[in-house]
């Protein structure tokens, strides 16, 4: 006779005690515990993974904080300094411990201190926008430095501002590079004064000598021509001459010098037109030589009308002048830019000629003062129109430039801004 199982036991409560006394444990009963442990080994892994990732990231971050080109702080309401990069303390001269803390406005120079509170109200006016300017900092050395600012400002939802983030960047170098540029530039002012005043007495004082020499001259030939003789009426039609070639480059330099100051207002102006009268005041040279004028459309440009005139009367009346064996062949056109150059903004005009041409060598040569490639007894003149012409391209913002060949004639390249807002 079996005994009775004690109360609360059975076969399966007997199963179960053998079971787990099998060494399995209750969890072989439930399938679903094991995936739940490897679900949860697998979640912290990922978090141990993203937890590193993070951390290479924060590395990242503030390597690339410290170490920018760029100092950068973040000031409170008051304007203490919260924060500060390695960049920061560098340009300033103290570690970052020493500059948490202190007042950003400490390290302003004090002339600039002005400077630097109306930045900060016109950043607190933006309302998250930066603000730039440039003021003086100083720090550990002797000598303040000029940097330049980039504000930005922090707001709570209801507005009220929380503080400030600055970005500044040492400029002294430029600011010494500037100042030279402006010694530079003081110079070639009083340079161009003292060619003003060059020019001044070059136009009375020089040519009143020559006027008389002119005078005399002229005297002796009509009074003493039976004693001076035919010998002594060439020493004194010599004399004239040099007088007379002096007196024209004198007068040359002295339009040369007075292109940039006595230019009249820049106006729009017909080029077409304008080379039309041109060509109608060289009429007499145009028949005497013989020679034809091609002249095409031309733009309208904002210009000195008089000394569009004068440019393109120099360069037409050199192309009359340097002829060769056939008659002359001159051609006036405007050509289409190409390359970088924008057609909106500028204009090419061509004069092109069939004369004796020169060496591609003396190209730029030839735009100087007094630059002669011909002799006088061959080639009359003084050497300056195209010293003229460029100086009167160069006051409109533009450039002239010159392709050549013995014997095939030249080319004359002009390039002129079809306003002067650029240039003015």
């Amino acid at each position: 006779m079996n005994n009775p199982a004690p109360p609360g036991s059975s076969k399966r409560g007997r199963h179960v005690l053998e079971t787990d006394s099998g060494g399995t444990g209750p969890q072989a009963l439930c399938p679903g515990g094991m995936a739940a442990s490897h679900d949860r080994e697998v979640q912290n892994e990922e978090v141990l993974q993203a937890r590193g990732q993070l951390g290479n990231s924060e590395k990242l971050y503030r390597e690339l904080y410290d170490f920018a080109p760029v100092g950068y702080v973040g000031l409170d309401r008051e304007g203490s300094i919260l924060a500060a990069n390695l960049r920061a303390s560098d340009m300033l001269g103290f570690s970052k411990d020493k500059i948490i803390g202190q007042s950003f406005s400490s390290f302003i120079y004090p002339e600039d201190q002005e400077v630097y509170s109306g930045l900060v109200l016109k950043t607190l006016e933006k309302r998250g926008e930066n603000v730039f300017g440039e003021i003086r900092l100083k720090g550990s050395g002797a000598d303040p430095f000029y940097a330049r600012l980039e504000l930005n400002g922090s707001f709570e939802n209801h507005g009220a501002p929380v503080g400030l983030r600055i970005v500044f960047l040492d400029i002294s170098a430029q600011k010494k590079a500037e100042v030279k540029l402006k010694g530079y530039a003081e110079k070639l002012e009083r340079s161009n004064r003292e060619l003003q005043d060059f020019a001044f007495i070059a136009s009375h004082d020089l040519n009143e000598p020559l006027r008389k020499i002119q005078a005399f001259g002229e005297r002796l030939q009509k009074k003493c021509a039976s004693a001076l003789g035919q010998e002594g009426m060439d020493y004194i039609a010599r004399m004239r001459g040099a007088a007379k070639r002096l007196q024209d480059m004198i007068g040359g330099l002295l339009e040369y010098a007075r292109v940039a100051e006595a230019g009249a207002m820049f106006m729009p102006v017909d080029l077409e037109q304008l080379v039309c009268s041109v060509l109608s005041d060289l009429e007499w040279q145009i028949e005497k030589s013989g020679a034809q004028v091609s002249l095409e459309e031309l733009p309208t440009l904002e210009a000195d009308p008089g000394q569009m005139r004068r440019l393109f009367q120099n360069l037409i009346a050199n192309a009359l002048k340097f002829h060769g064996k056939q008659p002359s062949f001159i051609k006036i056109s405007s050509r289409p830019l190409s390359g970088d150059d924008d057609e909106s903004e500028c204009r090419r005009i061509v004069v092109e000629d069939n004369g004796i041409g020169f060496e591609e060598i003396y190209a730029e040569r030839i735009f100087s003062l007094f630059e002669r490639l011909h002799g006088m007894s061959v080639y009359e003149g003084t050497g300056m129109g195209l010293a003229i012409c460029r100086r009167i391209v160069e006051r409109h913002g533009g450039s002239i430039t010159a392709k050549s060949a013995p014997g095939k004639g030249s080319v004359f390249t002009i390039t002129l801004p079809v306003t002067q807002k650029k240039c003015r």
